[in-house]
Formats: structure tokens, C-alpha cells, sequence
């Protein structure tokens, strides 16, 4: 849920960029329902851009600090 300054701001924007719904699912109806009069940008399909492949291991496996 938006804090109500967010949501102020959403009806309030001329033009909205965000990633998308593939990244930030949470916005998808806050950006529908509020930003009704601006120009919406999604990101995630920009041209050019270049998606990464999902990885695990490494720095992306979940980790503690016990005992540091």
C-alpha cells in the first residue's frame, strides 16, 4: 500500500516511470487507479534494453553474519 503522499503524487504526475509489473507487481494497481492523466512508462520493455538471466549461488544465495 502507497503512503498517501505516494498516491497524491501518482495523480498528480504528468508522466509515471517505473520498471513494470515483472519487477514492482505492488504498483501495477496503484499506477493504474491514480496515474489516470499521465503518460506511463514502463521500462522493463524499453528498447534496448537487455535482460540478465535468473542466477543463484554465489552472492545470491540467501546468507548470515552470525558469529562475525
Amino acid at each position: 500500500s502507497l503512503k498517501p503522499s505516494n498516491a497524491r503524487a501518482l495523480e498528480n504526475a504528468d508522466v509515471v516511470f517505473w520498471v513494470g509489473p515483472g519487477l514492482e507487481a505492488f504498483l501495477e494497481k496503484p499506477v493504474d487507479a491514480l496515474a489516470g492523466k499521465a503518460k506511463v512508462v514502463e521500462l522493463e520493455d524499453a528498447p534496448g534494453l537487455v535482460r540478465l538471466p535468473f542466477r543463484e549461488g554465489g552472492a545470491f544465495e540467501a546468507h548470515d553474519h552470525e558469529g562475525e
